[in-house]
């Protein structure tokens, strides 16, 4: 029992350790280039601390944000990838000799490498004054606003 509320503890203080959704700054966040009047590049930079379903989202939530803010309402997804990146570092080895009684007992820990995932997607969409939305093409920026700020219990 001790052991799970352990774990539970330790997936929530690395849950709060992800990167928030935020303009771009030293811990990541979203940022957008405008290439033409409807046409933007979306990015988002996720820490080792932020999965890339998350990173997504808020990428996502990002477009539906400039759809609104543009006067639209539905934008299409033009082209998609995920530059993300992988870093990390090694930790040092260490070597310990303790004696007892004339006998030498050395323990030895090896350096670790830790990696970590950082996810970059980068969306760019198309925004478009459309009266009804086009079956598998478009998407509903205030429908997936809402979905996006519920699931993340986000306070926009």
């Amino acid at each position: 029992m001790m052991r799970h509320v352990l774990l539970l503890a330790m997936a929530l203080f690395l849950a709060g350790c992800a990167t928030k959704y935020q303009p771009q700054s030293i811990t990541g966040g979203y940022q957008e280039l405008q290439l033409a009047p409807d046409l933007y590049r979306v990015s988002f930079a996720g820490n080792g601390y932020t999965d890339r379903e998350r990173a997504t989202a808020f990428c996502l939530l990002r477009c539906a944000e400039l759809t609104l803010r543009s006067g639209y309402r539905y934008f299409a997804i033009l082209e998609a990838a995920n530059n993300g990146v992988v870093s990390g570092f090694t930790t040092p080895g260490y070597a310990a000799t303790t004696v007892v009684r004339n006998t030498a007992y050395t323990n030895f820990s090896p350096p670790q490498a830790i990696g970590f995932y950082k996810p970059r997607p980068v969306i760019v969409i198309g925004i478009r004054m459309l009266p009804n939305p086009i079956p598998r093409v478009t998407l509903d920026a205030v429908s997936l606003r809402n979905s996006i700020v519920t699931s993340y219990n986000l306070n926009l």
